[in-house]
């Protein structure tokens, strides 16, 4: 994981911002422009899907800010969206999670997956479908099944050993 960049002071995102944790969001506490009214929301979403926020001519992702502000500390590792839903930054639904955690909350199948299962691919040569997994950055071989069914469930094992509460398992 690349460095974290460290967050401004407390007292300035406190003087500047008020977590509304029900509804997930980030408010400002202060008018500050015309375009910048207290009780506004806070973040524009960025390319990767993140709400983020300029201070002092600094970008930071919303959820850092919510996550450090309702728990009084900021983690040195990736911040999960249980739901991975990156819009939705109620505190509950955001947890420290190391690499390989955050790698195992993955909701969306690769473009190109046909089986409908994570981690399962029909090899053309056998008429197998095979089962795999990423862990620590290499691809773990599962095995070789008759059915796409028994191949995620294999997967999904595997899964729920190796990321635990971080995993998000294939159901078709």
């Amino acid at each position: 994981m690349a460095a974290k960049k460290s967050l401004p002071p407390e007292s300035l995102l406190r003087e500047l911002f008020i977590v509304d944790a029900e509804a997930g969001v980030l408010r400002r506490r202060v008018t500050r422009a015309h375009n910048a009214v207290a009780g506004q929301i806070v973040g524009s979403k960025d390319s990767k899907g993140y709400l983020h926020v300029n201070i002092t001519g600094r970008i930071y992702r919303v959820h850092r800010i919510v996550f450090f502000l309702h728990y009084g500390y900021d983690p040195d590792t990736h911040l999960d969206h249980v739901d991975c839903n990156r819009l939705n930054n109620r505190p509950e639904n955001l947890r420290p999670a190391t690499d390989q955690q955050n790698a195992g909350n993955v909701l969306r199948l690769f473009r190109h997956n046909t089986s409908g299962y994570r981690g399962v691919s029909l090899n053309q040569r056998s008429g197998k479908w095979h089962a795999q997994i990423k862990l620590f950055g290499k691809q773990t071989y599962l095995g070789r099944f008759d059915t796409p069914e028994d191949a995620a469930a294999t997967y999904n094992e595997a899964a729920q050993k190796h990321f635990k509460g971080f995993a998000r398992i294939s159901d078709g």
